[in-house]
């Protein structure tokens, strides 16, 4: 660093998402884990108060402000995607803190290697990761210096931008309480009843069943701060009539809505910018609307209760848009000229990038190459190339630890048996195909990463 940060008390804030890295503390105030939080309402201001300790060598600790026996770790050789934990003081770790190319900005790096910390997305309570060294926002952090909390004397501020402390909880129904959230991939969402936004028949939209089907799926398209959501069974996109109704019936672009997250850990779905609004901001409400339209949900123009929904996330957070795959032997899976997969190199580059496509709970991958991954059988054996055409094979994904493996359905005589993609090529298609076997084994397991951004 060309100034050393000092010994101090301060917030570390992720670049890219704006969120804090919080202490989440387990175990009796014995050990925990650093994850995101993007206001102040399960962790107290303490939680995201760290104790910055510079040493005489130059490298840092970071310990919790509240709980000053906690330090944050990596557990001993941990590489790619392993979690940042808190521990006890006898297992505290030294870091290093790095400029970036970016002002104020900086990388926490291990002592030992490259491995800086990361935060994959913007959702509340996504963990803290090591990542290979990389310049993207996401693993570019900022030292806000704050008072000690008032368990170590001094006082601190409660309250975030947007939110008053004195108001919290107060239900003023033109007051929009929260900050701006960031949802993707594909959800659902449900009312203070527990009932999911579906689909009717003639393309309306109804709080109307406890029962999660195709109908209620939404798969949710960014446009920048703000999101438009599709149907995953109808394909439509959800839109508004004039500015009191919404159905979805809209064959393209659909109604921008913008994402709120509520103290209460609830959303407000927020419609502004359109004509006839006055400049106003307008809520998403579970009621119904118009009855004229024979199915439609209401719009407020002041937040009530109707207006406070839950928001269901519905495909592992990080997998989307466009992501890498490793083996154990760090080798990236990649797309071949002949539409062949291999696992034959540590280097990254365009061939070993796959654009996720959702699917309701699944999805397919699509190569760099134009192509779907796609599924062939010959006899009894299974493997994948990247040759499918629109359709291409759908995946579910299964989430351990820092890693995952991907299952399919393959059909085997009258029914159907789960499978799973594996590293290893494969006997029947040869080279340039991948094998997909009927129980799972250790070339089944991936490292993934998502450089949609970079």
């Amino acid at each position: 660093m060309h100034v050393p940060l000092e010994t101090g008390y301060y917030k570390i804030i992720n670049e890219e998402w704006r969120n804090f890295a919080a202490m989440y503390i387990q175990n009796g105030h014995k050990s925990g884990i650093v994850r995101a939080e993007a206001r102040i309402n399960n962790a107290s201001m303490e939680d995201v108060t760290w104790h910055v300790q510079r040493l005489t060598n130059g490298n840092y600790f970071f310990c919790g402000a509240r709980t000053p026996q906690l330090y944050a770790v990596a557990i001993h050789g941990a590489g790619p995607y392993a979690s940042i934990e808190v521990r006890p003081e006898h297992r505290s770790q030294q870091w290093v803190i790095d400029d970036t190319r970016v002002q104020h900005s900086y990388f926490i790096r291990k002592t030992d290697n490259q491995y800086i910390w990361s935060l994959p997305d913007g959702e509340i309570g996504t963990s803290v990761i090591l990542v290979e060294q990389a310049n993207t926002g996401r693993s570019r952090w900022r030292f806000e210096p704050t008072a000690p909390p008032s368990s170590v004397g001094g006082s601190l501020p409660y309250s975030p931008p947007g939110i008053s402390r004195s108001d919290e909880n107060d239900e003023t129904p033109t007051v929009l309480k929260g900050r701006a959230a960031q949802v993707s991939g594909v959800v659902a969402i449900l009312n203070g009843s527990k009932q999911y936004m579906r689909v009717t028949s003639n393309g309306g939209l109804a709080f109307n069943s406890k029962h999660r089907d195709g109908y209620a799926l939404f798969a949710v398209r960014n446009l920048g701060g703000k999101v438009s959501l599709i149907n995953v069974k109808s394909g439509k996109h959800v839109n508004m009539y004039y500015i009191n109704d919404v159905m979805c019936k809209g064959p393209g672009g659909g109604l921008s809505l913008g994402v709120y997250r509520r103290p209460d850990g609830r959303y407000n779905l927020t419609i502004s910018g359109y004509q006839g609004q006055n400049g106003q901001i307008h809520y998403l409400s579970s009621e119904v609307g118009n009855a004229a339209y024979g199915g439609s949900l209401a719009v407020r123009q002041s937040i009530d209760d109707s207006c406070h929904l839950s928001i269901e996330k519905l495909i592992y957070i990080g997998f989307r848009g466009v992501i890498v795959l490793r083996n154990r032997s760090n080798y990236y899976m990649k797309v071949d000229s002949n539409k062949g997969l291999l696992f034959d190199t540590p280097v990254l580059d365009e061939d070993a990038r796959f654009m996720v496509q959702v699917r309701g709970r699944k999805f397919c991958l699509i190569g760099n190459n134009g192509c779907h991954l796609g599924l062939h059988l010959n006899g009894n054996d299974a493997f994948v190339r990247c040759d499918g055409g629109g359709e291409g094979v759908d995946f579910a994904i299964h989430v351990h630890a820092d890693q995952v493996c991907l299952t399919t359905s393959v059909q085997k005589g009258d029914g159907n048996e789960t499978h799973y993609l594996s590293s290893v090529e494969s006997d029947s298609g040869g080279y340039g195909s991948l094998e997909v076997v009927p129980n799972v084994n250790e070339d089944c397991w991936f490292r993934f990463e998502n450089v949609s951004r970079q």
